[in-house]
């Protein structure tokens, strides 16, 4: 919904996108969620929770399970982030 998509991109089953602005060069797993963010060149797996991050990721490789959001308005460029965690910027 209200998002771009520049290819390529891989999208998963059950993924939700919602003003957004994903790729190129990013991959999506089933069963994630993505609202009001911006990312490229990045991999996500399984039911990822991303939103309300206001600067643009990239490079980023975020596990199974995991939540991310912006708390502090701090920028970010790239994440690393293992299975399971939640993540509060």
């Amino acid at each position: 919904i209200d998002s771009e998509i520049t290819g390529p991109v891989s999208i998963g089953s059950r993924v939700t996108i919602e003003n957004c602005k994903i790729g190129p060069f990013t991959s999506l797993g089933s069963g994630s969620k993505l609202s009001n963010i911006k990312i490229e060149n990045s991999i996500l797996m399984r039911n990822v929770y991303l939103h309300d991050v206001p600067h643009s990721l990239s490079d980023c490789l975020i596990g199974n399970g995991v939540e991310v959001t912006d708390k502090n308005g701090r920028e970010h460029s790239s994440l690393f982030v293992g299975d399971d965690s939640v993540l509060y910027l």
